[in-house]
């Protein structure tokens, strides 16, 4: 496993949710590790067991190190984050731990995860499916040539973030998030991903697609 490969005592871990995310860490062989486990964000949904926080607690429990729970909410406007952030000096001080992580563990939700297991205001998620939002990733929420079409504010890591961690993992699999890998690339979210033949296959497709409509790359020269 590519996870257990890279963790080394002393690391922090930050992880996502999500069910793939917490099939990873029902997947982890139990060990005796000092590490740091870090939920991304706080999360929210209807699954408790795929939240961020339950996710990191359970992988942590599998690792042998210890977890962190994230309290303040997500989806907050940027005002209130930003002066939550001012004044409460334990969102600083959990920050400073995501300033030190040294892997990204994080999942990627299509557009029918959204649906399912995303709970958003009904005003942001009538107009994410009016505007064809194709997958979600560190909060962000893009469409397939990988605009932003809407972000949540929370206390955690965030696509900025990625360049200063050494190691990102990015896990999803299917043909039917062949759409979704591809748009959160597009977006900026880069890393090592961990896919399987259905998707890369289907990203594959997609790429050759609009080559074709697109008539490939000509020389105007």
């Amino acid at each position: 496993m590519a996870l257990i490969r890279l963790i080394r005592d002393d690391d922090i871990v930050a992880v996502s949710g999500g069910a793939l995310m917490a099939e990873l860490a029902e997947m982890l062989p139990k060990l005796h590790m000092n590490v740091d486990v870090l939920p991304i964000r706080r999360g929210f949904g209807r699954r408790i067991d795929f939240l961020p926080n339950n996710v990191a607690a359970h992988m942590a429990e599998k690792l042998g190190g210890k977890y962190h729970i994230l309290q303040i909410p997500d989806g907050l406007s940027p005002e209130f984050f930003y002066k939550l952030k001012k004044e409460l000096p334990q969102i600083n001080q959990t920050e400073e731990l995501f300033s030190k992580a040294g892997i990204l563990v994080t999942g990627i939700d299509s557009a029918e995860d959204i649906k399912k297991y995303h709970e958003l205001p009904s005003d942001v998620t009538r107009r994410l499916e009016k505007e064809n939002v194709s997958s979600e990733a560190l909060g962000l929420y893009v469409n397939a040539e990988g605009k932003i079409l809407y972000r949540l504010y929370n206390v955690g890591i965030s696509r900025d973030d990625i360049p200063a961690i050494p190691h990102i993992l990015i896990t999803a699999g299917g043909s039917h998030n062949g759409e979704a890998i591809l748009a959160v690339a597009r977006a900026g979210i880069r890393g090592v991903l961990i896919t399987d033949e259905g998707a890369g296959r289907k990203i594959l497709q997609l790429v050759s697609g609009e080559k074709a409509t697109t008539g490939g790359c000509k020389d105007h020269g």
